[in-house]
Formats: C-alpha cells, sequence, structure tokens
C-alpha cells in the first residue's frame, strides 16, 4: 500500500465520516463474489503501517458450493497478499456505515495470482493501451425479480409481456426499482436510465460509460446493491439467463467504445474470428444457449455484425459504438472483457480485414430462410 492509498482513504473517510466498515471484494473464477469485511481502525492501520492483508491462496478455487475446483492452486498452505483498489473505493450506498473497493491479489513471489480475473483484465487492458487505444464501456444490466415468500414473479407485477410498459412501473416494482437507483447514486454510479423488459417482472438498468475497467468494477458493485436492496424488499432479484422456462432471456449487454484506434475493423474481426472462445467466458452455462437461441432479438447463433440489428452478436451502433449482445449475468464479466480485448488485439496484429459484411433487415431474413 502506497503514500497516495493512504492520502485516498483519509480523503476519503474525512468526506463520509459515518463509514465504519470496508467492505473488500473480488470475482472469482466461477463468477462468485466474494467479500471480506474490515473495520475502519484496522484498514487505517494496515494503510499506516504498510502492511498488507492476507487471505488463502485457495481464494479463487471454489465451485459455487464451496468444493475445491481441482486447480493445484487449491491448498491448504500458502498465502495470498489483497491488494484493495482504492481508486475504486466507494460508499455502500444501499447500507449506511459501509464503504466497498475492488481487490486483486498477489502470491507470496509479489506477482499477480494466475487466476485473478481482475488482474487479467488489468493486463490485457495495459497491453492495448500499448497500441494506443483504449475502451469505454457500459452495461445493460437485466434482471428478474421474485417475491421472496411465494418465489413467482406475480406479485411484482401483473403483467405477462411487459416491455417498456408503463403500468409495469408502478407499486412495489417502482418502489424498489426507485431504492436501487438511489442506492447507485449514493454510491457514486452513474445511471442512464431504467425500464420494464419483455418479461414478466423483467427490468433494466443501464450504466454510464467509463473506462473498461472502471465500467466492470461498477457492474459489480451495481449487482451487489441490486441483490442487497431486493432482500431489504422482501424480493429475490435474479440475472440468471432464464429465470422462467418459457419465457425471455435475461442479458448482459456490453457496450464499447474503441478509442485511439485507427484499424476499428481490425479490431472486430479479430473479435468475430475469436467469437466461439469468447462465448466459452461470456454464455458459461447450458441456459446461456437457451436465451440466445434465433428470433428471439438475444443475439442469434450467427457469428455475424449488423448496423442496429439485435439479432446478431455484434450490434453497430454508430462509427466506433458497438454492443455486444451474447452475454449473461451468469458471466464472469472480467473474463469476459479480457477475451474480448484480447479478440481485438489478435486483429489488429494481424491487420484483419473485416470481411463479413453488414447483416441488416432483409439480408438477416434471407440467411435465415437459407437455412
Amino acid at each position: 500500500m502506497s503514500v497516495g492509498d493512504e492520502q485516498r482513504l483519509e480523503t476519503f473517510i474525512h468526506q463520509n465520516p459515518s463509514i465504519k466498515y470496508f467492505q473488500l471484494l473480488w470475482i472469482d473464477t466461477v463468477g462468485i463474489s466474494r467479500v471480506r469485511v474490515l473495520t475502519k481502525s484496522y484498514l487505517l492501520h494496515l494503510v499506516s503501517s504498510k502492511q498488507s492483508f492476507a487471505t488463502l491462496q485457495s481464494v479463487f478455487s471454489r465451485l459455487q458450493d464451496d468444493t475445491p475446483n481441482g486447480q493445484q492452486l487449491c491448498t491448504a498452505a500458502g498465502k495470498a497478499e489483497v491488494m484493495p483498489d482504492f481508486a475504486s473505493l466507494r460508499p455502500s450506498g444501499y447500507r449506511d456505515g459501509y464503504a466497498s473497493m475492488m481487490c486483486t491479489f498477489q502470491g507470496e513471489d509479489g506477482q499477480p495470482l494466475t487466476f485473478d480475473p481482475r488482474a487479467a483484465l488489468i493486463k490485457i487492458l495495459d497491453k492495448l493501451a500499448g497500441h494506443g487505444v483504449m475502451l469505454r464501456c457500459g452495461f445493460e444490466l437485466e434482471f428478474t425479480l421474485f417475491d421472496a415468500e411465494t418465489s413467482t414473479t406475480k406479485k411484482v407485477s401483473p403483467f405477462e409481456r411487459q416491455w417498456s410498459s408503463s403500468r409495469a412501473l408502478t407499486n412495489r416494482a417502482l418502489d424498489v426499482l426507485d431504492d436501487i437507483i438511489s442506492s447507485l447514486q449514493r454510491s457514486d454510479i452513474g445511471v442512464m436510465q431504467f425500464h420494464a423488459e419483455y418479461g414478466p417482472a423483467q427490468y433494466e438498468i443501464s450504466t454510464m460509460p467509463l473506462p473498461a475497467k472502471d465500467a466492470t468494477d461498477t457492474l459489480m458493485c451495481t449487482k451487489e446493491t441490486i441483490h442487497h436492496v431486493c432482500e431489504a424488499n422482501m424480493l429475490d432479484a435474479t440475472f440468471y439467463p432464464k429465470p422462467v422456462s418459457d419465457g425471455p432471456g435475461t442479458g448482459a449487454h456490453l457496450h464499447f467504445s474503441i478509442e485511439g484506434c485507427d484499424s476499428e475493423d481490425s479490431f472486430v474481426a479479430g473479435i468475430l474470428a475469436n467469437l466461439g472462445s469468447i462465448c466459452a467466458f461470456s454464455l458459461p452455462i447450458v441456459d446461456s444457449y437457451a436465451r440466445v437461441e434465433d428470433s428471439s432479438w438475444a443475439g442469434g447463433t450467427w457469428m455475424a455484425w449488423g448496423t442496429q440489428n439485435r439479432e446478431v452478436p455484434l450490434r453497430k451502433i454508430e462509427p466506433g459504438h458497438w454492443e455486444f449482445r451474447v452475454m449473461d449475468g451468469t458471466a464472469n464479466v472480467y473474463l469476459v472483457l479480457a477475451a474480448i480485448v484480447a479478440a481485438g488485439i489478435h486483429g489488429l496484429k494481424e491487420h484483419m480485414p473485416l470481411a463479413m459484411h453488414d447483416c441488416q433487415g432483409e439480408d438477416y431474413f434471407w440467411i435465415i430462410a437459407r437455412r
């Protein structure tokens, strides 16, 4: 921990004197949000004495049921140093007295842990910066609300199909969404808009664009906020891609703007050339693929791109601004974005031409008819 970290922390505490606890957050390899909570006095002690906080090296080696995932890293021996990113420090808007920040991890050799998803993203973004390119990202995060007592959506919203319906934003649902947005704003998270999605009790929140790492950190804090606020309101929130078997899917679309790049076509061509590999990260479970079936406006099953086409994996919104549509809330977004950036760098290095043509309107329906 550096002198700059100590100054950031002192300034933050001065501006937020009611903070008593600091949540050190990270995302493991299977996408589970993990946390250690430090008291203010202990964190101040660590920072002022230039000490680090340590935990097990197996911090990333657990599955969803907390069993080992078979990696050699999963051992009872050794330690991992927790490296809080004080630049990500923010109030936890959903709970008074709490603040949070994202973390990376170092091994006993002082090097980033191999399995740290956030460290992997930071490393590949540094390589992208070496090409003079920066990504600015924002997310459209969809989620479905269930009544915690009945496990149904009916008490939240009576409408089976409700995309952008004003009636879907009334009473209980609107109260909860208002709590979520207010909590996000207290955490200094910029929200562009929110609206009802197509499924019953399904909603979407869009966050403001930020540099790639900051945007991904913000997404993690946004998901934490949604969970906490909904539980306080006796609701369950899920980002699962098919929360209702016969209903529409739930996605997490990534918007990215390519800045400083004079070979945008090559960057995009690299993504398309490696799309199958990227989907291993962005669509990590079986139901991820049930969501992106053709004719569902969820990205479809074709390797293609199209201007303002929501039925292809990559939608071009305007020059330099793209939307990656084949991702859902079960994905580890740090790994997804790292894979996308690595693919884009591959395209830049190989000077790949964008051989695929713009898939629009009648062109799309023609290829579906030919299938």
